[in-house]
């Protein structure tokens, strides 16, 4: 049936506007992984209370215990994805740069809602980068909402550079250097 359907489809593709269709899929497959482990990691829990002679009320309140725990290091995991820091990569001329294993893709930080300046500075190998609107630069401590912090960019080898909507400032050389760079949109 799986053969089938890839070989003579029942109707028309659809345009679902999703640019890259295999990695969007590996993604959500690891985030529904995550929930999937943490179901079978919680069962885990269970037994081993229980192996330890846990019976009743302290078998739930040790399991509600390693739920919470679990939900603070899952939130301390993820909600750090979202963040990066003044100077993170500045000056690694030798840092790679791929999107979801593919190199020569452009580096996604759309989900990227704060940034500190000179985040990528002098980083050789980024050619390519897709940005979101919503970005907060974190510049001397200082927060700015809609802006690409100062030196963010600077001195890289971006081929193109594209300014999100929702993006209201630029700083101060976020693009400085990029002698590659061809067009700004």
């Amino acid at each position: 049936m799986l053969i089938k359907g890839v070989i003579s489809p029942v109707g028309t593709p659809v345009d679902t506007g999703i640019d890259n269709a295999f990695g969007d899929a590996i993604l959500t497959a690891y985030n529904t992984g995550d929930l999937t482990v943490g179901i079978m990691f919680a069962s885990v829990i269970l037994l081993d209370l229980r192996r330890r002679g846990y019976t009743g009320a302290e078998s739930k309140k040790g399991g509600y215990m390693a739920g919470v725990v679990s939900i603070v290091v899952l939130f301390a995991v993820y909600g750090t994805l979202t963040y990066i820091g003044a100077y993170a990569f500045s000056g690694d001329s030798r840092a790679v740069f791929t999107d979801e294993g593919s190199e020569g893709s452009a580096l996604n930080l759309s989900n990227v809602t704060t940034m500190g300046e000179y985040a990528f500075n002098g980083c050789a190998q980024l050619t390519a980068v897709t940005l979101g609107g919503g970005i907060t630069a974190v510049e001397d401590g200082d927060r700015t909402g809609q802006k690409i912090p100062n030196h963010a960019f600077s001195n890289t080898r971006l081929t193109a550079i594209t300014i999100p909507d929702g993006i209201e400032t630029i700083g101060e050389g976020a693009f400085s250097g990029c002698t590659a760079a061809g067009s700004i949109t």
